[in-house]
């Protein structure tokens, strides 16, 4: 297998959303057509721009993935991909670059590029510090502050990555994304978003595609929950509970995936619990409410996992046990205790450790992984 992957340098009026719509038109519906091409993925470029000597202005509109270096060959001397090559260097004289995953740079003017293979099989797949590479990605992040959000926007910033932070304190967000930008050097951004109001929950998306050109990771993470016997919960109590763990968690997946599709693809992270996969007595707290909807949340991550796959898009759940944060605070001691008892390592989890598993459904390292969801509890569920 080769990857093909193709950037190019956009007129500087044009936002990236922009110019991937201009390459969507004509350009990419001809590519999937090619003979031999057996992959193709819309506006992502997975390469280091420092080591081919490119501008950070520069997207990257596309990979194509072929059989083999013949499939390749044809695919250049199509009068499809010699029209690409016009049409893109006839935008005010904006060039376009095609490169071979571990080849060459190859800069056009218009005109037959050539491509010099990589020298063996091995150097067609990328290696595995590479696949968490999260650079020139945007990541948006549903429930954007307190310990739990700010270890997983410092992750994902970590990797690369551009981070919205959304929810109803829109301070906190702000606060938070100052952080992010500073210490990371990616662009971080706050904005209010109230996930039981979808026209706000649109405004999100919208806002922070404008803004970036693209949404490539969506983390829900908002939530809530009422405590107390089941026999006493009101309607209310339970309605809330479910408007935010459930219909929230739906919405923000149905916004984001309608720009995911566009773009070719996306990563859906939806953050539920390990409450969703066991039940509790009296002694080990009483919040029938949000155990339900979490586990509710992970129905729906396997019913939107199926169907978007066809759109590329990987939809995942991650499943924190009990953490030393958030949730956990709000249990008396004597609970706290219960729990902690009945974890095979004796012990809460700390915020960061989720960060690996965040980093791995985040990245292409899980790239054949969807419908999953991802435990990370010391054993409480086992």
């Amino acid at each position: 297998m080769i990857k093909f992957v193709v950037l190019a340098s956009r007129p500087s009026e044009w936002s990236k959303h922009q110019f991937l719509e201009w390459w969507r038109g004509p350009h990419a519906e001809a590519a999937k057509k090619l003979p031999g091409l057996i992959g193709y993925t819309h506006g992502k470029a997975e390469l280091d721009f420092d080591r081919y000597g490119l501008e950070p202005e520069w997207d990257g509109l596309a990979e194509l993935y072929f059989e083999d270096r013949d499939a390749l060959d044809l695919m250049l001397e199509s009068s499809e991909w010699k029209a690409a090559v016009k049409d893109t260097a006839n935008m005010g004289g904006k060039r376009i670059a095609l490169v071979m995953d571990e080849a060459d740079l190859l800069s056009a003017p218009p005109g037959k590029p050539t491509v010099t293979p990589p020298s063996s099989r091995l150097q067609s797949y990328p290696s595995v510090l590479n696949t968490f590479n999260l650079q020139n990605k945007t990541a948006l992040i549903v429930g954007g502050h307190g310990d739990m959000a700010s270890i997983m926007a410092h992750t994902l910033a970590d990797l690369g990555c551009n981070v919205v932070l959304a929810a109803r304190k829109e301070n906190l967000c702000e606060e938070l994304a100052g952080e992010i930008s500073e210490k990371h050097e990616v662009e971080s951004l706050g904005l209010h978003c109230d996930v039981t109001n979808k026209e706000k929950v649109r405004k999100t998306v919208k806002e922070t595609v404008d803004r970036f050109g693209s949404l490539d990771i969506l983390v829900n993470s908002a939530g809530t929950f009422w405590a107390g016997p089941p026999e006493d919960i009101s309607v209310d109590g339970w309605s809330k509970v479910v408007d935010v763990n459930l219909t929230g968690t739906f919405l923000c997946c149905q916004e984001a995936a309608k720009y995911m599709i566009e773009f070719g693809g996306g990563t859906i992270i939806n953050i539920t619990s390990s409450g969703g996969l066991m039940s509790f007595p009296p002694e080990g707290g009483e919040v029938v409410p949000y155990t339900t909807t979490k586990a509710a949340v992970i129905k729906l991550t396997k019913d939107l996992a199926v169907s978007w796959a066809q759109h590329g898009i990987r939809v995942n759940a991650l499943a924190p046990g009990s953490i030393d944060s958030g949730f956990t605070d709000s249990i008396d001691k004597q609970g706290q205790a219960w729990l902690r008892e009945r974890i095979p390592m004796r012990r809460f989890g700390r915020p960061e450790e989720l960060s690996g598993a965040l980093a791995f459904l985040a990245s292409d390292s899980s790239s054949f992984v969807t419908g999953h969801t991802l435990v990370v509890d010391g054993g409480q569920t086992t």
